[in-house]
């Protein structure tokens, strides 16, 4: 890791620790990409990816296996994302402010624009 790397702001550190030796080792760091604002307030795994929601509603996709790359997908303008979570598969689950659910396929080098499903919750 480079120490311009080490320098900047990390949403979020991966450790890996052996649990016989009880050592601990730095995996990666993962860097909030150009435009993100807030904090992180969500975030989910499956498989080698991560993906995380900020305060302000941008949800950012991190391919562990591609040297911790990152892609973005902003809500529209009349939307407000609240929450995302991995799916089955390569599906995002992304929770709105008024109970409605997207949901969005993804797929590994480019991630789909285009919305394959909305459903409403009922409470």
């Amino acid at each position: 890791m480079s120490s311009e790397e080490k320098m900047k702001p990390a949403l979020l550190s991966l450790v890996g620790i052996n649990p016989l030796s009880g050592k601990s080792v730095l995996v990666t760091r993962l860097c909030p990409p150009k435009g993100w604002t807030g904090r992180l307030c969500e975030v989910d795994v499956n498989s080698s990816r991560i993906v995380g929601l900020s305060q302000s509603g941008c949800v950012c996709v991190w391919e562990l296996g591609e040297g911790g790359t990152s892609r973005t997908m902003e809500a529209p303008e009349d939307e407000d994302w609240q929450l995302v979570r991995w799916g089955e598969g390569d599906t995002l689950v992304i929770g709105h402010q008024n109970g409605d659910v997207s949901l969005r396929s993804y797929s590994v080098g480019r991630q789909a624009e285009a919305r394959t499903d909305t459903k409403t919750l009922l409470l």
